[in-house]
C-alpha cells in the first residue's frame, strides 16, 4: 500500500481513510438514536482487456518471458 501511495501521491490522512477507517456514527432505521462505528475507503483495481486484442496480437508480441516458456514447454 505504501509503494502505491506514493506513485499516485496519496495524502496521509487518505492512507489512513484506507487502512483503518475513521470514526463515525449513522443513524439507522431499525434501532433508536445513533449508531457508531468507522467508515473504510475500499478501491479495487481491475484489468479489463480490450475486445479488440486477438491471438494474433499476443503472438507478434516479443516477450521477455519467451525463453522461460521455451524451458517450461521442454
Amino acid at each position: 500500500m505504501d509503494g502505491i501511495s506514493r506513485v499516485i501521491g496519496l495524502s496521509s490522512e487518505a492512507i489512513g481513510l484506507l487502512k483503518e477507517g475513521i470514526s463515525c456514527r449513522v443513524m439507522t432505521t431499525q434501532q433508536t438514536g445513533w449508531r457508531f462505528g468507522k467508515i473504510r475507503l475500499k478501491i479495487e483495481l481491475q484489468f479489463i482487456p480490450d475486445e479488440s486484442s486477438t491471438e494474433e496480437t499476443v503472438e507478434n508480441f516479443d516477450s521477455p518471458l519467451d525463453e522461460i516458456r521455451k524451458t517450461a514447454e521442454l
